[in-house]
């Protein structure tokens, strides 16, 4: 009889150890990579507070004159009475953004202004 409960409480005992240390693997495991997560969070959330201070910052100088002419001559390319502004056009190749996954993307409004840039061109 005393060798049955002393095989049953070592039975158990292996069971209960066994237990414990694949619930400890598993919150370890669980920890990590919640600890990395979190990382890579902060990561994104410094990248993202980056470019609100840097929209802020263009938010602040929007009523700017300078600002203003700084982002038509550069976005818009429009020019001041009498300047003449110089386009070189390249290869399609070179012209359409690829994006990671390959596909090809376009800017609508950037296609529209290079219209209009080759009407006046002729």
């Amino acid at each position: 009889m005393k060798k049955n409960r002393s095989l049953a409480l070592k039975i158990f005992l292996v069971s209960v150890l066994f237990y414990l240390s694949v619930v400890d693997v598993i919150y370890v495991s669980t920890y990590y990579s919640d600890k990395r997560d979190i990382s890579e969070l902060k990561t994104k959330l410094a990248a993202v507070k980056s470019e609100n201070a840097k929209l802020e910052s263009q938010i602040k100088n929007s009523s700017n004159p300078a600002f203003i002419e700084k982002i038509a001559r550069e976005k818009l390319m429009l020019a001041k009475k009498g300047e003449t502004i110089v386009y070189f056009r390249t290869d399609k190749k070179n012209d359409t953004n690829i994006k990671r996954d390959g596909a090809k993307r376009s800017n609508f409004f950037e296609k529209l202004l290079h219209k209009l840039l080759h009407l006046f061109q002729n």
